[in-house]
């Protein structure tokens, strides 16, 4: 199916929201979907749920992982300094720790760890 054979059949038949991406999926050209590692590590970037931004994992304790949360606002009340990541120029490191059993959606890597680890530190050390 190409381009103008998939509207066409928009515009002839109603569709859910599932199937309209299914479709546009299998169209030439389209990307391959982004791979979900099989177990979590520390700089793995999930979306929060609740929150609806996203989280990078920093520590795990048991079956919990700890992570902490980005943002791409400049002006958050919580915010710590700026990301130190490739993947992620525009976004900024907030004061927010957060807790997960279950992960949620992946959408990529903190490629730099050492600089998560150290933000981890200093954030645990301004609560106590």
């Amino acid at each position: 199916m190409n381009k103008s054979e998939l509207l066409q059949n928009i515009t002839t038949k109603s569709y859910n929201k599932v199937q309209l991406i299914e479709m546009v999926k299998k169209l030439p050209g389209s990307s391959k979907p982004r791979l979900k590692p099989t177990t979590p590590k520390i700089g793995d970037v999930y979306m929060h749920s609740v929150f609806n931004h996203p989280v990078v994992l920093c520590k795990k304790q048991g079956q919990m992982w700890y992570g902490i949360m980005l943002t791409t606002e400049s002006k958050c009340e919580s915010l710590l300094e700026p990301c130190q990541s490739r993947f992620f120029t525009n976004s900024y490191i907030t004061t927010t720790i957060t807790s997960f059993k279950k992960m949620p959606m992946f959408l990529g890597t903190y490629d730099n760890n050492k600089h998560i680890r150290e933000v981890y530190k200093r954030i645990k050390s301004i609560m106590l």
